[in-house]
């Protein structure tokens, strides 16, 4: 332990740390837990909220746990408030959505009539206990159903740490008639390995040439998902997936639903280790075989498009992969029936093999 450890008195946290002085709130409890030998909790909900009842939640929230509401961040997009009393730390977050009706919660989507509502993230630190409880029941009764299919939330960089966010609804479904029928066979096994209580394998690699439908095949896994909360990772955060950064959001979420991460394009956590990856792949690694997968229920999905061989061998380990789903170019046969189903006209692609992506850009010509 250093001699001078920043929590103790005093002494100020060091400048670019997770606990600066960004968030002072967060900072005191850790200083006190530090000090005093005593627990820090940590949980996040999410969910979605009437418009026009945020306040009342607020002020439920503010009145059970004697902890006064201050506006801390207020953007077009997004308001956060902090809630703190003697003992207790709440952020709650509300995604605005500007939607034309208020017959029921759902993410905003873009289209006439999506019902009015926000949603609502709060994440809560304390050393009491009993604020946990008081906020399950808070958030247990007072926001609405947190997943729908297709439903992608993303994780944000705020300050010094990590949040989630609601993305938005995935559009595009599975279009079985795009595949060939064993890669159809290999997305069904994946979907029964997420929904399953005992999964072969928490990763799964997507993996083809460019154009070949990784991305439509990614949307449309998640728009069959009912019962699976779906995360967007961006690249840049690919090293803190098991950081602790993440694990304060990742120790928050409802367990009894999978978690499932989605890596687009995540060929540097894929490719043979070296001293630009290394990170990454050790990261990947704790998650799809190590306690935090198996523990908090996670699954990982990676496109990539780097080809078998040049996959790290540890990530390739039985009971480590579930599967690789590799997809190929589309012979000439299959390509014209894909544009007949598009165009209702014919076409004849001869002796070539083309992605599925040139198909779509013939029929939409």
């Amino acid at each position: 332990m250093p001699i001078n450890p920043w929590w103790r008195n005093t002494v100020e946290a060091p400048i670019g740390s997770h606990f600066d002085n960004g968030n002072l709130g967060r900072r005191e409890l850790l200083k006190q837990a530090l000090n005093n030998g005593t627990t820090l909790h940590c949980k996040t909900y999410s969910g979605y909220r009437l418009h026009n009842d945020v306040s009342r939640f607020l002020n439920q929230i503010s009145e059970r746990l004697q902890a006064p509401v201050v506006l801390c961040m207020n953007h077009t997009s997004n308001v956060t408030y902090s809630l703190i009393n003697e003992h207790s730390v709440i952020h709650v977050t509300v995604d605005i959505y500007r939607e034309n009706t208020a017959n029921q919660c759902r993410p905003y989507t873009g289209a006439a009539g999506t019902p009015k509502c926000d949603g609502i993230t709060v994440c809560i630190d304390t050393l009491r206990p009993e604020d946990i409880a008081i906020t399950d029941e808070l958030c247990g009764g007072g926001l609405g159903d947190k997943h729908e299919p297709g439903v992608v939330s993303v994780l944000v960089q705020e300050g010094m740490g990590i949040g989630v966010r609601t993305l938005g609804r995935v559009t595009s479904s599975l279009i079985r008639e795009n595949y060939d029928p064993d890669i159809m066979e290999k997305v069904d096994k994946l979907l029964r390995n997420l929904r399953s209580k005992t999964p072969q394998g928490r990763l799964t690699i997507i993996n083809g040439t460019p154009g070949t439908g990784k991305t439509h095949l990614l949307q449309g896994v998640v728009n069959e998902l009912e019962e699976v909360n779906s995360w967007f990772v961006p690249p840049q955060l690919l090293i803190d997936l098991a950081g602790p950064q993440l694990l304060g959001v990742l120790l928050g979420r409802d367990t009894t639903k999978p978690l499932l991460l989605l890596l687009e394009d995540g060929d540097n956590c894929l490719v043979n280790r070296g001293a630009d990856n290394m990170s990454s792949i050790q990261a990947l690694l704790n998650i799809a075989d190590g306690f935090i997968g198996q523990m908090l229920n996670i699954h990982v999905l990676v496109t990539t498009n780097a080809m078998r061989l040049d996959i790290d061998n540890a990530l390739l380990r039985p009971g480590r992969l579930h599967q690789q789903i590799h997809i190929d170019t589309l012979d000439p046969e299959h390509a014209g029936r894909i544009y007949q189903r598009l165009t209702s006209r014919a076409k004849d692609y001869g002796n070539s093999c083309v992605t599925l992506a040139q198909v779509y850009k013939d029929a939409a010509e």
